[in-house]
C-alpha cells in the first residue's frame, strides 16, 4: 500500500503517481496556489524473518532556492494504519545538504539546521509518532539521508516510505514556465536496491 491518495481538489496526474495541487489561494494571493507532490517511494521493507541491518540512500533535489521542500519518513503497515508502527522498529536517520554531483557537504541536525556533530537521529524521535518530517527552504541543490535499519522486536510486515512536497515560498509566484521547470527538477529517488529487514 502507497500512501498518499490524493484530495477532491487535486488535478489529474502531472506524471505516473505524481500529484499536482494549483488553483487560487484563499489568502486573497492573485495568482495560483502550487503544491507538487511526487509519488511516494519505497524505502524499506519490513518482512517477519527477515535478518540483519542495512542502509538505505534517499536523495531529494531543491531545484530552486525559492521553493520550499518538505520529505517525510513514514511507516505504512501491510495491515492497515497504526499510528506507532515504527516504535518497535530501529531505525536511525542522518541527513545532510549536498552540492553538485550529490557529495555531502553540510551535516543537517533535526532541526534541518548545519550541525557539525553529524550524530543519526532515531526515528520516530518520540515513541508515539509515526514517522519523521523535515520542511525547509535551502540554497544547496538538495538534501541527501541514509537511514539504517536494524531487525526489530516487531515482526508485523509493512514499508518505510519517503513522501515530498514542493510549493513556492511565500512572495514567490513562478510563471508556468517557472514552475514545470521546477517540478521536472523535482525528483526524489532512493539510491540502490529497497532494503528489507524484520
Amino acid at each position: 500500500m502507497i500512501l498518499g491518495g490524493p484530495p477532491d481538489n487535486f488535478l489529474p496526474e502531472t506524471a505516473p503517481g505524481a500529484r499536482q495541487w494549483d488553483r487560487g489561494s484563499p489568502s486573497g494571493f492573485s495568482g495560483p496556489r502550487r503544491i507538487y507532490m511526487p509519488t511516494p517511494i519505497i524505502l524499506v521493507r519490513f518482512l517477519a524473518g527477515a535478518e540483519g541491518s542495512a542502509n538505505v540512500v534517499f536523495d531529494v533535489p531543491t531545484p530552486d532556492s525559492r521553493v520550499r521542500v518538505k520529505f517525510s519518513l513514514l511507516g505504512v503497515p501491510d495491515s492497515g494504519f497504526q499510528p506507532n508502527y515504527l516504535a518497535a522498529k530501529t531505525l536511525s536517520l542522518w541527513i545532510a545538504a549536498y552540492d553538485g554531483n550529490r557529495i555531502p557537504i553540510t551535516d543537517l541536525d533535526v532541526n534541518g539546521t548545519q550541525s557539525h556533530q553529524g550524530a543519526p537521529v532515531t526515528i520516530p524521535t518520540n515513541a508515539g509518532l509515526g514517522g519523521y518530517s523535515k520542511e525547509m527552504v535551502t540554497a544547496a541543490d538538495g538534501v541527501q539521508g541514509v537511514v539504517t535499519a536494524t531487525s526489530g522486536v516487531d515482526a508485523t510486515n509493512g514499508t518505510l516510505q519517503l513522501l515530498t512536497r514542493y510549493q513556492p515560498e511565500a512572495g514567490f509566484s513562478p510563471s508556468e514556465e517557472e514552475w514545470e521547470e521546477i517540478k521536472r527538477q523535482a525528483t526524489p529517488g532512493r539510491v540502490g536496491q529497497i532494503a528489507t529487514v524484520q
